[in-house]
């Protein structure tokens, strides 16, 4: 009887002990998951202020270059796609250097090329000497059929750069040792590549200010219709960037849930967990380059509806 009562006893033990440890398991999951939820809302939120900062920098450097001629104009729109590029460190997905050497040079040729063109177009008062400098006029002054020339051009070498990637990046996953991944590896670093191109399309800028400080300087008197046209396109361009900005959430989120890339897929000196602590810069970089694109297109519309 008292071997049974302590055979009981022990299985009561036993019960009463894997229920606790059962107990302890569920509230740990419970709590990681907790954890799990909590950490996109914190990094969302980060995510969303970097953007922030991002976009009244460039705001402030956009109102300061109204004062400026054409030149400083374009100066300060070089550095703020300069800026843009600097996100590129930050980026999270697959890739190896190669492919941010390749989408760098192309970024760079891209911003330096749009500014030498629209450079040439700016007008010129006199000769430059050892006591006057010339005086370098506004896009106001440009006649809109060459800026619209050098939107052709810039499309042109758009597609050259992006036909560029493409081989370029198939052949880099040719060559690989280990051809794993290849479709997604290759598709993250075209997504990176094009949003460093898009960058230069922020180079439009001073071409886009010729819509406000000429009116507000009176030296182009528009219609109800020229700016109720102007009107319309700025605010689809902001609509536009902002849903760029609601997507890049989307995406931060994606990239969590995702399977990560193993150690042979990462940048050298660039660990898996410093590229999940720092993904939300990357990313949130991400739609303010591609902002670039927006910014062209805005600059396009407004030259061929109100010239």
């Amino acid at each position: 009887m008292a071997a049974a009562a302590n055979g009981e006893s022990m299985r009561s033990e036993d019960t009463t002990n894997s229920a606790g440890v059962s107990r302890d398991v569920k509230d740990a999951e419970t709590a990681a998951s907790a954890s799990k939820s909590a950490g996109p809302v914190r990094s969302a939120k980060s995510l969303v202020k970097l953007e922030v900062v991002v976009y009244a920098i460039i705001v402030v450097m956009l109102a300061v270059s109204c004062l400026v001629d054409g030149q400083v104009q374009l100066t300060v729109a070089e550095l703020i796609a300069q800026m843009l590029v600097f996100g590129i460190i930050f980026w999270p997905m697959r890739g190896s250097i190669v492919d941010r050497i390749v989408g760098v040079i192309g970024g760079e040729l891209m911003i330096g090329g749009t500014q030498m063109a629209l450079l040439d177009l700016l007008p010129r008062t006199g000769e430059s000497n050892g006591i006057h400098r010339a005086r370098i006029g506004r896009f106001d002054e440009v006649a809109s059929s060459s800026l619209l020339r050098a939107c052709t051009l810039w499309t042109s070498a758009l597609l050259v750069v992006l036909a560029a990637f493409v081989i370029l990046g198939f052949l880099h996953q040719m060559l690989r040792r280990e051809r794993t991944n290849m479709v997604l590896s290759l598709s993250q670093s075209l997504m990176v590549n094009v949003a460093v191109v898009a960058t230069s399309g922020w180079v439009f800028l001073p071409v886009l200010l010729r819509y406000f400080s000429g009116h507000l300087k009176g030296t182009k008197v528009a219609g109800a219709a020229q700016i109720g046209i102007v009107a319309i396109v700025v605010i689809v361009a902001l609509a536009l960037l902002a849903a760029l900005a609601c997507a890049s959430v989307r995406w931060w989120q994606d990239y969590e849930t995702a399977d990560q890339p193993d150690r042979s897929e990462v940048v050298p000196h660039w660990d898996i967990d410093e590229r999940r602590r720092y993904s939300w810069i990357g990313i949130g970089f991400a739609p303010i380059m591609y902002g670039g694109f927006v910014v062209f297109l805005a600059v396009v519309a407004l030259l061929v509806f109100v010239g």
